[in-house]
């Protein structure tokens, strides 16, 4: 153990605090983990260094959790061994939601007393210069030394780095028109990277990327420059105060400068062929970091047009990747919901049409995200992401589990559930679903299946064995969304179901006579095959007092009650009742439009 007082662990914190990174010793025994030197830039977005283990891991990303316990904490099998070293990279999500990827070295102690000592750094930071205006431009090359004017290494996480960068320089631009907006983004990708690490290893390549570095240093360093790396192959470099129509002369001088470079190296002379996307700012942006995901999209778009050449962002080509990057964040969100246990099930009372007391003949379920801030975050919001990314499935067996969950707890409790065209083609769900209500009889005959019409007709046949099934471990088939579609039906005949929920677009316009005369079709037609109907959506005390003239048997609405997480079937002061949840009226307040 090093005094605290000595030199030796003076120069180590100095050490620390240059190279930005934190030294931490962990004790498994008790879980307490021990930090030395000062906070790293990296973790400035921590309120508090955490003091166990338990509570560092917490923010790890779980996809990465699993190998970081496995290379850090010891197996029994480990044990055999007195101490081994480890390295592994892992992506951190702190409590404002900034992302970085960790990097974790050092060794552990793998005996009855296990520990680890090592260093903690961000992989993804390091602004590699900034340097000073001149008017002669790219061809002008002046390299400024460490700590000379001008020049600058940041230890920032680079993205929220270069956005801070380009928000200042938005206070500039702030009251320009968009033709007099100056500054413009150059993203640089090294194409064929991946190749050389394969051929020659890691060491090679990190020592072909600081020849690279120097290079991207000499050719902008007549320019006031921003030049980061983003990622292992991928730089970033922001002039501020250049106008939009020096951005395409810049890109295509540095491919000329970059392509006619051979860096040299133990295997002999390498020449590298870059990619160039770009982004003015002149585009107005909701979010600076759109900026990014503007040129990111552009660079792609150079490099799936045959490599070595630039590409402006253009913005019906951007769209799209900024959609997707919308996607993914949501798909990401609804994956640490369901990691975090922070997805709920909803509750919509379906209330049968010809009662006095307003009965419920079952409740909806429907899926419900929790926040951080403890906000309900409505299905309608996340589902259309998951679904394009293939994670529907994840939501329907969630969905089932809880459902059943509750009939096995409240004998009496009716209860619907979503079926996703994925999961209808999905044999390992109808496996789930056979396994949880095969004998359970009491709970198949009080969950009913709601599918679409538009899943069904994907695959009638198929729709119709899983349909078919359910109903003979003694489920109900409700065909939700009923009328949306010109096969319906057909669909009424073929499926055999035995609830039909009347698309709410009949209900929402149901002033208008044709509307009406669609709902009585319907109507005639559930009376016929002996079939019981759902008026959805109806939002007011008039719709559903219409729905009830023409005979529709129950209503499902925001005129009998919205979503609710509590357990709506309880007596309202309940503790099961409102353990979960707020109040009603305040939910009402915040979803006025919640399915």
């Amino acid at each position: 153990m090093i005094d605290s007082k000595s030199n030796t662990y003076k120069a180590l914190l100095g050490s620390l605090r240059a190279s930005d990174q934190i030294g931490l010793n962990i004790s498994f025994a008790d879980g307490r983990v021990e930090w030395i030197g000062e906070r790293p830039s990296f973790m400035s977005a921590i309120d508090a260094l955490p003091v166990s283990f338990e509570e560092f891991v917490r923010n790890v990303n779980p996809a990465d959790l699993p190998q970081l316990l496995s290379d850090i904490k010891p197996s029994n099998i480990d044990a055999v061994i007195d101490s081994y070293r480890i390295m592994c990279n892992f992506r951190y999500r702190f409590d404002n939601g900034d992302h970085v990827t960790l990097c974790l070295k050092g060794e552990v102690q793998a005996n009855d007393n296990a520990t680890f000592s090592g260093l903690l750094s961000a992989c993804d930071t390091g602004v590699v210069a900034v340097a000073p205006v001149s008017p002669a431009g790219l061809d002008a090359v002046r390299v400024y030394p460490e700590g000379g004017h001008g020049y600058t290494e940041r230890t920032h996480t680079t993205r929220r780095s270069l956005v801070e960068i380009i928000d200042q320089n938005n206070v500039k631009n702030a009251n320009l028109p968009d033709d007099k907006r100056l500054g413009f983004l150059l993203l640089i990708g090294l194409d064929r990277l991946a190749m050389f690490n394969q051929a020659y290893g890691g060491n090679f390549v990190d020592a072909l990327l600081a020849q690279v570095e120097d290079q991207l240093k000499a050719i902008f360093g007549g320019e006031e420059t921003v030049l980061m790396r983003l990622s292992g192959d991928q730089y970033a470099c922001f002039f501020p105060d250049q106008p939009a129509l020096r951005m395409e002369e810049v890109a295509r001088s540095l491919l000329d400068r970059l392509n006619q470079s051979a860096f040299k190296t133990l295997h002999g002379g390498v020449r590298l062929n870059a990619s160039v996307g770009g982004v003015s700012l002149r585009e107005r942006v909701k979010h600076t970091g759109d900026y990014i995901v503007m040129a990111e999209a552009a660079l792609a778009n150079a490099k799936m047009n045959g490599r070595g050449r630039f590409v402006a962002y253009a913005r019906d080509r951007i769209q799209s990747a900024l959609d997707i990057r919308k996607i993914l964040k949501g798909a990401d969100n609804f994956l640490r919901s369901f990691e975090e246990g922070r997805l709920k099930l909803a509750f919509q009372p379906v209330i049968r049409s010809r009662t006095k007391n307003d009965d419920v003949s079952f409740y909806e379920c429907l899926l419900r995200m929790v926040d951080d801030q403890e906000r309900i975050i409505t299905a309608g919001q996340f589902m259309h992401q998951i679904e394009g990314l293939g994670l529907s499935h994840i939501a329907d067996q969630f969905s089932l589990h809880q459902a059943v969950t509750e009939l096995k707890s409240f004998p009496d409790l009716q209860l619907s559930v979503n079926v996703s065209p994925a999961s209808l083609n999905d044999p390992a769900w109808l496996r789930s679903a056979i396994s949880l209500l095969k004998d359970h009889p009491s709970i198949a005959r009080r969950i009913v299946f709601e599918i679409t019409e538009t899943a069904a007709m994907q695959d009638l046949k198929l729709a119709k064995r899983v349909t078919k099934t359910l109903q003979d471990l003694g489920c109900r088939i409700a065909l939700d969304d009923f009328g949306a579609g010109y096969s319906s039906f057909i669909q009424m005949k073929e499926l055999s179901p035995d609830i039909v929920k009347i698309d709410k677009h009949f209900i929402s316009e149901i002033e208008d006579p044709q509307n009406r005369i669609f709902i009585d079709a319907i109507q005639m037609l559930a009376d016929g095959f002996d079939l019981e109907t759902v008026g959805e959506g109806a939002e007011t005390k008039r719709e559903a007092a219409i729905l009830q003239e023409h005979g529709v048997n129950n209503i499902q609405g925001y005129a009998y009650g919205y979503p609710s997480i509590s357990r709506l079937w309880l007596p309202k002061g309940h503790d099961l009742r409102d353990a979960m949840l707020k109040d009603e009226e305040n939910l009402a307040q915040q979803f006025p439009s919640l399915k």
